[in-house]
Order: C-alpha cells, then sequence, then structure tokens
C-alpha cells in the first residue's frame, strides 16, 4: 500500500525506503549492462536509460559510451534557479517563490536538511552495495547533468528557468497511434454526454478508505446529475485494497439524502452508470469530448495525455514525482489538487461540480485548459528534436578522435587541435594563473629556506626543505606543459612524480627540526634519543619515497592503465601517512612534558596537519585511480595544494623562532641557570627548557640548601630565640 506522506518531512523514513526499494535492481541492471559493454559484439554505441536506472551512469563512465537520460520532469536537485525555492524538483506547497507567503519560502529552503539523517542512511546503504559489486567510486551528486538529458514534459507545466544545451524538454512524449475505443466503452459513452474518468496509475496502492472516499464523492456528483456516468479503471491489485463486505455511502448535493451501495456491487458493475474495468483505453476516453473530468494521480504519462487531449483534471497524487506534476498542473490552471491524506468525499464532489460549471460557463478552467492544450500539441513535435540529439552526442562522440591519434602514453601525438580535452587524463586545461602563482611562491620559498639556512646554520633542515620545494617547482613546470598541451606524457610524468614526492622531503625537515628541538633543550626528556628520528622516520621517508616514484614510473610508462602503478603509489603514500601518525605519537608525548615555545611548537604541529591533509587527500586521490573524480577536480587539488604552500609559510616562521628566540632562550638560561631556576621555583613548576642535565645539578644544589636552612631554624627554635613561635613554626613548615 502507498504510504507515502502528502508532507515529506512527516515521514522521511518512508520516502527513503521507496527510494531504496526502486534501486534495489542495480546490482543486477549493472552486471547485466556491463556485461554487454565488455563484449565486443554487444557493446553499445549509445545508452537511453530512464533516470532511476544509475547503473547506465556507471557503464557509461567506465566503458566510455555516450549516455542520454529520460526524466518525466526537470532534473530533481539540479539545475537551480533563484526563483525556485528549496531543492529544484522536491518542493512543498508551491513551484516558484513569485506569490510564496515567507513561511512557504522558508519551509522550501529547510526542508532537505530535515532529512539528512535517512539521507545519510540510504547513502551508506547504497555504498554497501556498490561495493558488493565492486564498484568503489561513489556515484557524484551533480548541478547540472553530465550527459543528454531528455526531459519528457513542457514549459506550459515547468516552472521558467534557464537550460544548459544538453538539457532539453521534449514532452510530451505521446504515439502518433493509440487504441481507439471498444466495447464495452463504446455503449456506455453512446448514451451519456458527462462522464467522469477515473484513473490511479498502474503501480499506487490506496488504503480502503481513501478508494471510499473517492468513490463516494464521485456518485454523489452522478446522483445529483452534474455527471450522467461513470468510468472507474482500477487493476486487481488495487481493488484487493478494498473490504468487499462494506458499503458506500454518499449524500445528494441538492437535498442532502443519503444513499449506500455495496463495495462488491460497485465491483461487479451493479451500479447503473458506473463502469468498472481492469484497463481501458486511456487515451481514447481522455480525447472524448463527452468526457468532462479525469481524476487522476498524475503520473508522467497520465499527464501528458490529459494536458494533450484537454481535459481538466481533479489531482489526487501519491508520491515521487507526482507531487510535482500535481502543482504544476494547479499553476497552470487546469486542475483542482487534492490532499490524499486529508481529502473528503464532498471535496470530490465540489470539484466535480467545479469543473463541469466552469465547463458550460466557459470559465477559466477551459480557457486554461485549451492554452495548454495547445502548447501540448505544438510540443509534441519536439520529440523528433529528441531524435536528432541523440544522432547529434552519438556523431560528436565518435568524431572527438581521431582514428589515428593517441590520447596518452609515451606514443601520444594529440593536441587540442585535434582531440577533445575530456580525453586528456584529467579531463581539463590545468589553471595557467593558479600553477604560475604556486610556480612563484615555491620559488620563493626555496629562496627564503636557502637564506635562513645560512644565516641559521641549519643545512640539514634548510636542505631537505629546499629540495621538497625544487621537486614542486618541476611538478608546476610539468603542470604548465599539461596547460599548454593537456596530452603531454612528459608535462604529466613531471608534475606527478615532482608533486607527489615534494611533502616527502618536507616530512623529512618536520621530522628533523623536532629532533634538533628536542636535542637542544631536553634530550634525557625524549623516550627516544633525538638521533633516533633520523635514523628510523627519514628511512621511513626514504622508503616511501622509492615506493611512490616507482609507482608513478610505472603508471606514466604504462599510459596509466597499470594498476600495479597505482596499487605501488598507494602504498608507498599510505606508508608516509602512516610514518606521519608514528611521528605525532612522539610529538604529543614530548608537548605533554615540554610546555614552553608555545608559538614555535603551534606552528610546527599546525604544519603536521596541513601536510597530514595533504597526504590523506591524495591517498583518496590515488585510491581512486586517474579516472576518478578527485583527479578531475582542479578545484580541489587547487585548494590542497594551497594547503601545502600554506605549510611552507609556517615552517619558515617556525624556523625564524627556532633560530632567534629559541635559541637566544636556552642561551640565556645556560648562563645564568640558577636565577632561572629560582624564577620557574617560584611559579611552582621546573621549565624544561634548561637542559636535563643542568636542570638535576641545579635542583640538588637548592634541595641541599633547603635543608640548611630549615636545620638552622630548628635549632634556633630549640633556643627559643626569635619573636613569635607561631611565625617560626610557619618559616619551618615552608621549608
Amino acid at each position: 500500500m502507498s504510504r507515502w506522506p502528502d508532507a515529506p518531512e512527516a515521514d522521511w523514513a518512508t520516502i527513503f525506503e521507496s527510494r531504496k526499494f526502486l534501486e534495489s535492481s542495480w546490482p543486477e541492471v549493472y552486471t547485466g549492462l556491463k556485461g554487454l559493454a565488455e563484449n565486443p559484439q554487444t557493446r553499445p554505441d549509445f545508452i537511453l536509460a530512464d533516470y532511476l536506472v544509475d547503473a547506465a551512469r556507471d557503464v557509461s563512465r567506465e566503458y566510455d559510451i555516450p549516455l542520454a537520460m529520460h526524466w518525466p520532469q526537470m532534473p530533481t536537485a539540479m539545475l537551480p534557479a533563484p526563483h525556485i525555492p528549496g531543492t529544484p524538483g522536491l518542493q512543498v506547497d508551491v513551484l516558484t517563490s513569485e506569490f510564496a507567503t515567507f513561511w512557504q519560502r522558508l519551509r522550501n529552503a529547510l526542508l532537505i536538511y530535515t532529512s539528512l539523517p535517512w539521507y545519510l542512511s540510504y547513502l551508506s546503504w547504497r555504498r554497501q552495495m556498490r561495493k558488493s559489486m565492486g564498484v568503489s567510486h561513489p556515484l557524484k551528486a551533480q548541478h547540472k547533468p553530465d550527459y543528454l538529458c531528455l526531459v519528457n514534459s513542457f514549459f506550459a507545466l515547468e516552472a521558467a528557468k534557464d537550460l544548459p544545451p544538453n538539457v532539453a524538454a521534449i514532452g510530451p512524449v505521446l504515439s502518433d497511434e493509440f487504441p481507439r475505443l471498444n466495447e464495452p466503452f463504446v455503449s456506455f459513452l453512446s448514451s451519456r454526454s458527462a462522464v467522469l474518468y477515473i484513473s490511479l496509475g498502474t503501480h499506487a496502492l490506496l488504503s480502503h478508505d481513501i478508494l471510499v472516499r473517492l468513490i463516494s464523492g464521485a456518485l454523489s456528483a452522478l446522483d445529483s446529475g452534474l455527471i450522467d456516468g461513470i468510468i472507474w479503471s482500477i487493476r486487481p491489485m488495487a481493488k484487493r485494497q478494498l473490504r468487499l463486505a462494506e458499503s458506500v455511502e454518499w449524500t445528494l448535493l441538492s437535498d442532502q439524502s443519503s444513499s449506500s451501495v455495496s463495495v462488491t456491487a460497485i465491483l461487479n458493475n451493479k451500479v447503473p452508470s458506473l463502469l468498472v474495468t481492469d484497463l481501458a483505453p486511456q487515451r481514447a476516453i481522455l480525447e472524448d469530448p463527452r468526457t468532462v473530468a479525469f481524476i487522476s494521480h498524475c503520473g508522467s504519462s497520465s499527464t501528458n495525455e490529459a494536458t494533450f487531449a484537454g481535459t481538466p483534471i481533479i489531482a489526487l497524487p501519491v508520491y515521487f514525482d507526482q507531487l510535482q506534476y500535481a502543482m504544476r498542473l494547479r499553476d497552470a490552471g487546469v486542475a483542482i489538487h487534492l490532499q490524499k491524506d486529508s481529502f473528503q468525499a464532498a471535496d470530490v464532489a465540489k470539484a466535480i461540480a467545479t469543473i463541469v460549471s466552469d465547463r458550460e460557463n466557459q470559465g477559466p478552467i477551459s480557457a486554461n485548459v485549451h492554452r495548454v492544450m495547445r502548447i501540448a500539441r505544438i510540443s509534441a513535435r519536439r520529440k523528433h528534436l529528441a531524435a536528432d540529439l541523440v544522432e547529434e552526442v552519438l556523431v560528436d562522440w565518435e568524431g572527438r578522435i581521431p582514428p589515428y591519434a593517441i590520447t596518452f602514453g609515451p606514443d601520444s601525438n594529440c593536441t587540442l587541435e585535434i582531440c577533445d580535452v575530456r580525453y586528456s587524463v584529467y579531463g581539463f586545461v590545468p589553471s595557467l594563473a593558479a600553477n604560475t602563482s604556486f610556480l612563484i611562491l615555491f620559488i620563493l620559498a626555496g629562496i627564503a629556506h636557502t637564506y635562513l639556512g645560512w644565516i641559521w646554520k641549519t643545512s640539514l633542515f634548510a636542505g631537505f626543505m629546499l629540495v621538497g620545494c625544487l621537486s614542486a617547482i618541476v611538478g608546476y613546470i610539468g603542470r604548465l606543459l599539461l596547460n599548454a598541451n593537456p596530452f603531454s606524457f612528459e608535462g604529466f610524468m613531471i608534475q606527478i612524480i615532482g608533486v607527489t614526492l615534494a611533502p616527502v622531503y618536507f616530512c623529512a625537515a618536520i621530522y628533523i627540526t623536532l629532533a634538533k628541538t628536542i636535542e637542544e633543550l631536553a634530550p634525557r626528556l625524549s623516550r627516544i634519543p633525538p638521533r633516533y628520528f633520523y635514523y628510523i622516520l627519514i628511512p621511513c621517508d626514504l622508503i616511501s619515497l622509492v615506493v611512490q616514484g616507482a609507482g608513478g614510473v610505472l603508471s606514466t610508462s604504462s599510459s596509466g592503465r597499470s594498476q600495479i602503478g597505482v596499487n605501488l603509489a598507494l602504498a608507498g603514500l599510505a606508508f608516509q601517512v602512516f610514518t606521519i601518525v608514528v611521528f605525532c605519537g612522539f610529538f604529543i608525548d614530548f608537548l605533554q612534558i615540554t610546555p614552553r615555545i608555545k608559538i614555535f611548537f603551534g606552528f610546527l604541529a599546525f604544519s603536521v596537519l596541513l601536510i597530514t591533509i595533504r597526504c590523506v587527500f591524495r591517498l583518496a586521490e590515488l585510491h581512486q585511480g586517474y579516472s576518478g573524480h578527485l583527479v578531475r577536480d582542479e578545484p580541489l587539488y587547487i585548494a590542497f595544494e594551497g594547503a601545502i604552500h600554506l605549510q611552507e609559510e609556517r615552517l619558515s616562521k617556525a624556523q625564524q623562532l627556532e633560530s632567534s628566540s629559541s635559541r637566544d632562550h636556552v642561551r640565556t638560561h645556560r648562563q645564568h641557570p640558577e636565577a632561572y631556576m629560582k624564577e620557574s621555583l617560584g611559579h611552582g613548576r621546573v621549565d624544561l627548557v634548561v637542559p636535563a642535565r643542568e636542570a638535576v645539578e641545579l635542583r640538588m644544589r637548592q634541595e641541599v640548601e633547603l635543608q640548611q636552612r630549615a636545620r638552622e631554624v630548628r635549632v634556633r627554635l630549640a633556643r627559643g630565640d626569635g619573636d613569635q613561635r607561631g611565625e617560626r613554626r610557619g618559616e619551618v613548615g615552608d621549608y
């Protein structure tokens, strides 16, 4: 039974369970389509799919097959417009903000956020379903379609909006031929002039109470003389929702007298002027001039057929796009909208009366029905445009790459003059401005570290930072080569190795910074000798460097098709992240026992955080492979490379602080340890910026001095010397 609520926020659980049910066939469809695509004998040249068949998007992407998707309305959650409140395709009460109240605009804006817990659960379910079939890449949410989108609707119903060239309204798509009236419909209509047609679709299952209220209102209009016949098309599954032993009661509109009939009598066609049937030639009935109104669930086909035929509608939407279609029909002035959960029999009778009266008086409903019908009949020709668009995309797809062209690899001969940029490894032309900026910034950072290393004699630290900057510089030169030609194999190989390996050297510099700091400040307080940072962490970095380099070479030399190369680079990067985590453990442990020099350690910690974020991003990027969406998302790449540059600036600042402030701080304490220790003791702590050996010696001297003074005080107390005995006791207590 259809339990979809009229107000989505009232029961998101049911809505997402319905969504899961519709998508549960994805594994079978994906397997079938994949099998067709892998077989050269059955590989399709083009895929045309329904909007719910996500497997078509996956196969189109994985096997490079052009795709068109058919939508019954403008794509949901895509193509936003300023005048459309909330999420497109999920509006409640209003379709546009033109006449919407403040509350309606606010409700639509916040509606999608009320679904967050159920939406996250649905995403997890979909991720697990895809993972079970070995598909790890996510189905990316889109701001606008990246395929040919054919919308089976037209702008007499749809809210006006700008469309990209790959989105076309081609509806109503209807066959030129359709079944004509046959028996018993010909005989039933022959003696009648105002017939109500009821059809609630193939899949919608409504409860006994809703169906009884609906037919009760229709029988009330029939007995009141508003109409002289009812055709009710209801399939067997829907009939089983009715309780046969119960009766249907209705009231005449004129004198409020009541009548009733059993449900069984209705289903067995025992009621005069009421024809109940499993199937009906719907288009023929709607186009018959004797049909005055249509009670519909507002599915896509029923909406298109009714507007094409020029039949006014009493809308009783159940779920999904039907709710949006009912509002479109209402706003177009061709329908009266009833709420499934709250309407009464009297509302149905009143709606029929309004439509019949308007028809007799040529009122606004009739005028709008005629207007929309004429637009629909003109727009129906656009189904031929849809066929043209499919051919256009197919020809464009086949002509993007000449037969002799090689898009990637050592033998690549593609350029932008002969090949479409979307066939390059990144699918875009790298930004000239962004990559030039990073190149200049890394050059400046390299110069700064060279100068600081020479001034402060930190050759090892500055050396690693300089090599890291040089590696990044080489990488960005490679990206500039890709800007000139996105198909440049040399540019790709230079940038992938240079940019990938630069963080390895930066990590080594960070390890050296902490090791030198511990060695300078308190070597005996570290859980491992500072030199072990060189012996353990830097060799780990070198291993990561070699593995990532090998993976990059294998991957690029195989034109990006070597999974072994990708896996090697992934393993090297993962090992680098593991090494950083180990380093963070030692770093945090040392920070707990060394509270001073907070600014220096703050910059160092921030640098570690940024470089870790960068490495995790690269890990996710490599995990998806060179065809993943992260590799093809340049704004994300720029953002995370910006984080690396920010890390460069923080390390420069940290080195300055370490070389100037920290060293002067320690030198002062070494020259005047007693004064510094007394100052520290006065604050109730021992500051471990003093080297550990000196701190221990100074502490021992202070303790001996305190014990000697305490003995002198006790001797004086025993002799009775002093002024006030309580003060002396207090003095002893101080010691």
